[in-house]
């Protein structure tokens, strides 16, 4: 009780200081009867959602290819629940549906799918894509959890790891270390069920490293390769690289979700005290992003190229996602082809005008970004590009200098403008 009360005070003070903390989060309009239990973001920015509504005869997966302002019904599973989406390196689509058929496929961004052979006992709860076509997959089955890997998208399978004893338990997530060593975490509800593994063999062979018995929802790992832990009720914790052989814990009493950006920092959902942390030191402090259940999601999180946190309620109806992105520097992607284009203003210096060298490349729906010079993103936008020229009311920007960009999963515009005084 006296660390409740303690953090309860902490909690209230950092309320009363952080006066940005309730800013971080919109809600995405998104069917609010329908409840969630995964998310998932291609490289072009379009965001998947497999909804588990009881009682529910329009349970599927949903598209929207317009930043979450509209949604399409592009599976439907009827009464079957969705339990899991992911997506491989080459744009396949995977879900994991309860029922007969447990296993479907999409080749061409959800328009058509297609029913997978695969065991009717086994439940995929998780996907974790490691290159085109190849998967490993977690799954609950009858006498306990089971991780399969697959290198042709799901027609043949190879067993890395099952346990027999605990009918309860299940893959809850699934990580890979910069150096190759697979992580995975295990929830479960009967006696000593639960717990943190890793193979250090390409998964011949498993250690239990410990946290038997706790329910291990998520599993992030860094570039250093530090390993953190999210143990729902019990907190989080890590494992760092300098000292492997220490399971420690870094923030109590509770995680409910968690994720880390490109840039490494840590996000992590608490239900006691109700808000988001970040860490951008590796869980050596935290900051509160928002205070108080009516301020953001109490559940998972996921994150997507552009560095936006999507965030629901576990159980609940609700899709949230960031404001803005959470780090600034994915106009420098790795792989993104730079290219330049005109910027003009007009003489009242209220709006500009992008011209782009190819207008037939250009066209269509883009991610666009205007950035300060601190790298702060001022303005995100899904632009329609017609005739290879798109606007922006720059009217309230102050005098100064600023970056503008489009990314799609190819191409990065990138050109600077100056507003005068």
């Amino acid at each position: 009780m006296k660390h409740k009360i303690l953090l309860f005070v902490f909690a209230a003070l950092l309320v009363a200081f952080n006066t940005q903390a309730q800013d971080f989060w919109e809600l995405i309009p998104f069917p609010d009867s329908l409840g969630i239990a995964d998310i998932a973001v291609n490289s072009q920015g379009t965001i998947f959602v497999g909804t588990v509504t009881d009682n529910c005869n329009f349970n599927g997966i949903y598209r929207s290819s317009n930043y979450g302002q509209s949604w399409e019904h592009i599976l439907n599973t009827g009464l079957s629940q969705v339990h899991s989406i992911g997506i491989d390196k080459t744009g396949n689509i995977y879900s994991g549906i309860a029922g007969a058929q447990t296993f479907w496929k999409s080749t061409d961004n959800g328009q058509n799918w297609q029913s997978l052979p695969f065991h009717y006992l086994y439940s995929i709860t998780k996907f974790y894509s490691f290159g085109n076509d190849s998967l490993l997959l977690g799954c609950s089955k009858t006498l306990g959890a089971l991780l399969l890997r697959t290198y042709d998208g799901g027609i043949t399978f190879d067993t890395l790891f099952q346990t027999y004893n605990h009918v309860s338990e299940f893959v809850s997530d699934i990580a890979i270390a910069p150096n190759g060593d697979i992580y995975i975490g295990l929830q479960g509800w009967s006696p000593n069920a639960g717990g943190l593994l890793k193979s250090v063999d390409n998964g011949a062979t498993w250690q239990c490293l410990g946290m038997v018995g706790y329910q291990v929802k998520n599993i992030e790992i860094n570039a250093q390769g530090d390993v953190f832990i999210g143990a729902g009720d019990d907190g989080t914790f890590a494992i760092y690289d300098d000292n492997p052989e220490e399971i420690k814990l870094i923030f109590w009493p509770s995680n409910k979700g968690m994720v880390l950006n490109s840039a490494g920092y840590l996000f992590a959902n608490s239900d006691w005290p109700e808000g988001t942390l970040k860490s951008i030191d590796s869980g050596m402090t935290f900051e509160w992003v928002s205070i108080g259940a009516n301020n953001g999601p109490i559940g998972s999180l996921f994150v997507d190229k552009y560095n936006y946190i999507y965030g629901i309620d576990d159980g609940f109806p609700g899709l949230y996602r960031s404001k803005l992105p959470t780090y600034t520097s994915v106009f420098t992607l790795q792989g993104i082809k730079n290219e330049s284009f005109d910027i003009t203003m007009n003489e009242t210096n209220s709006q500009i005008t992008c011209s782009f060298p190819n207008p037939i490349l250009m066209s269509g729906k883009w991610n666009a970004f205007i950035v300060n010079m601190d790298g702060k993103v001022l303005l995100h936008e899904i632009k329609n590009i017609e005739n290879g020229k798109c606007r922006f009311d720059v009217r309230d920007f102050p005098s100064g200098v600023y970056c503008v960009n489009f990314i799609n999963s190819i191409h990065n515009y990138s050109e600077k403008f100056a507003k005068p005084k």
